[in-house]
């Protein structure tokens, strides 16, 4: 997923996945919860990703969307949502407007399957945090927390450019497995890995249960699969091959500096 761009160099595609594999090589802060993100016990999530081109009619679809979004009924309390970043909260008439020279803009919905026992809002933080890490780049971003489904989650709106004005692309390979990766990571490491009762009990299912969320008008829930070619697929070694598979052919598309 990305917005249209320049072709970059293999060594500029070999560099990013390098970057992104060494950071992703970093241990957990949790002697407990040093279990692999695509393990079993990994505390399981699922993210939906769309990216709006900001073509004439972006900044209201972009508009309409925060308002969604922020509608009432979807905190805890039943109140109107709120939007917030990495600082504290956001006007909403902020992100209703695109940025000169804003092309694109990233939607993602993070829904933890455990989301009722985490700090949603420090949760959604600390992955935006850690996903600037791996992309080295400052991300503007703003969040609404969602609990009017059966399971918790967050709407992040990113912008196209980042807060240095610089056009921002995420990789592909990235967006389909590391973003899971880290938020899987983040979850186990504050929640510890799952009850061997909950994996005994998914093993006896059929595939992994599905979060349930709002994505917005019109949208459909992504299907949720384990990783494929079984239950150890999605091993750091998988996800090597993932970058090393797409980023080439992404990076006409998504390269991320």
């Amino acid at each position: 997923m990305g917005a249209g761009g320049s072709r970059r160099s293999p060594d500029g595609a070999r560099s990013f996945r390098n970057a992104v594999l060494a950071r992703i090589r970093g241990g957990t802060r949790r002697s407990e919860a040093r279990v692999h993100p695509f393990q079993a016990r990994a505390r399981r999530v699922v993210i939906k990703a769309h990216l709006l081109r900001m073509g004439p009619t972006a900044a209201k679809a972009a508009a309409l969307h925060v308002r969604y979004i922020e509608r009432d009924g979807v905190e805890k309390d039943g109140s109107k949502g709120t939007l917030y970043d990495a600082r504290g909260a956001v006007r909403a008439s902020i992100f209703e407007q695109p940025r000169p020279g804003e092309k694109h803009q990233f939607r993602f919905i993070i829904s933890p399957e455990d989301g009722s026992e985490l700090d949603l809002t420090a949760y959604v933080r600390r992955l935006m945090a850690t996903i600037e890490r791996d992309l080295g780049r400052k991300v503007e971003w703003a969040a609404v927390n969602h609990f009017d489904t059966s399971h918790p989650h967050a709407h992040i709106v990113v912008r196209g450019i980042d807060r240095d004005g610089r056009e921002l692309r995420i990789d592909r390979g990235y967006i389909s497995a590391g973003m899971r990766w880290r938020a899987q990571e983040l979850a186990t490491e504050e929640l510890g890995p799952r009850p061997e009762r909950d994996v005994r009990r998914a093993q006896g299912a059929r595939g992994h249960p599905a979060a349930v969320y709002d994505a917005g008008p019109g949208a459909r829930a992504p299907r949720s699969r384990p990783p494929r070619g079984g239950p150890h697929a999605g091993t750091e070694r998988t996800y090597r091959r993932v970058l090393a598979h797409r980023t080439p052919r992404a990076s006409r598309r998504a390269p991320a500096r």
